[in-house]
């Protein structure tokens, strides 16, 4: 009997059972086994007188020939028997050798069945192991893909901060030249009225030595001119007491300039984390993704909170520029003469209206 073990792709042994063929050929084998033993127990039993047809053989001869002595006869009757006993003899050998081989068949069957048995046990243990695998393998892949939208997700909020971020730089850059330009203005103003105020004062000066003088040579009966330069003192002093309002507008301009720089600086260091963490985050979602593609065949965070304080913070400290611009725009400054108010974002109109008004 053949039994053919195949190996497939899977790994997979197939084992053929016995042809139902085989089966009848070593039943009918068997058959004839206990046929032929029994023949030969039955001859074996006979051997020692020969059959009818002998005797007629023998009859047969003997009356031809004549009859023959009896020694002649036991000779025959020896003879057949050795035959007889030589085929038994044969039919035993042959028998003995039958059922060996069929007890070797049997014993092939058995071992037979026992490795196939053996075989599906452990394919059935080798299906269960790679079943295993492959469902730890999905679950693996699946919470690999999941990180990885939540790192992109966790990106792009990363990068919408980070424009935002630069928006608000861009907008602090543009208070800070607004306000150095509106300060550089309120230095030039306070430099003209300074110069106009000095003018006025040597003016001043020499109408009043020209008063004195004239005084000294004639008795000053008017009190008007006196008056007019006790008037014109009081308007130097309140021209000064502006003046000293203005220079400490600036001051106040000044001092939030610069808590501009320190915020720009403030706000500098916050971006360069923010961008660091950016890089930290692109690097993060790279590897995942080269994880997953190396796990599809069998398949933790960035402080956005950080990032998310940093940026309201930043936005916050962007109202200093207003506010200073506020603080400018609250005060007032006053002519002189006729007591006429501007903000000190006029502050040109004002220095014009002075003239006029002295004219």
């Amino acid at each position: 009997m053949a039994f053919k073990i195949s190996k497939g792709k899977t790994d997979r042994i197939n084992v053929r059972l016995p042809n139902p063929q085989i089966e009848n050929k070593i039943t009918k084998q068997r058959k004839e086994n206990a046929y032929m033993k029994k023949s030969l127990d039955e001859l074996s039993r006979h051997k020692g007188a020969p059959s009818d047809s002998e005797n007629n053989q023998l009859l047969l001869e003997g009356g031809s020939a004549g009859w023959l002595p009896a020694n002649r006869h036991v000779a025959v009757m020896e003879e057949h028997l050795k035959d007889a006993l030589e085929k038994n003899q044969q039919w035993l050998a042959y028998d003995q050798q039958r059922e060996a081989y069929v007890r070797a068949v049997v014993e092939k069957t058995h071992q037979l069945e026992q490795q196939l048995s053996q075989a599906n046990e452990a394919l059935q243990q080798k299906d269960r192991k790679a079943c295993m695998e492959a469902l730890k393998n999905v679950e693996s892949l699946r919470s690999a893909h999941a990180e990885l939208e939540v790192e992109q997700e966790k990106t792009e909020q990363g990068r919408h901060c980070e424009e935002k971020q630069w928006e608000a730089q861009r907008q602090a850059e543009k208070e800070r030249k607004h306000v150095e330009e509106h300060l550089h203005h309120l230095h030039t103003s306070l430099a003209d009225a300074s110069a106009k105020l000095e003018e006025e004062r040597l003016r001043s000066s020499v109408l009043l030595e020209q008063v004195v003088a004239k005084a000294g040579r004639r008795f000053l009966t008017d009190l008007s001119w006196v008056n007019y330069f006790q008037k014109v003192l009081l308007t130097q002093q309140n021209e000064q007491n502006r003046m000293s309002v203005l220079e400490q507008q600036i001051q106040v301009s000044a001092k939030d300039l610069e808590d501009e720089k320190r915020d720009n600086q403030h706000l500098q260091r916050q971006l360069h984390k923010i961008l660091k963490e950016l890089r930290k985050s692109k690097d993060k979602v790279a590897r995942l993704e080269c994880e997953k593609a190396q796990t599809e065949k069998p398949l933790s965070s960035i402080a956005y909170t950080e990032v998310e304080k940093a940026t309201k913070g930043d936005l916050r400290s962007h109202a200093s520029p207003t506010k200073a611009h506020n603080l400018l725009n609250e005060s007032f400054l006053e002519c002189p003469n006729c007591r006429a108010q501007y903000p000190t974002s006029r502050h040109r109109e004002l220095l014009v209206h002075i003239d006029e008004c002295f004219d």
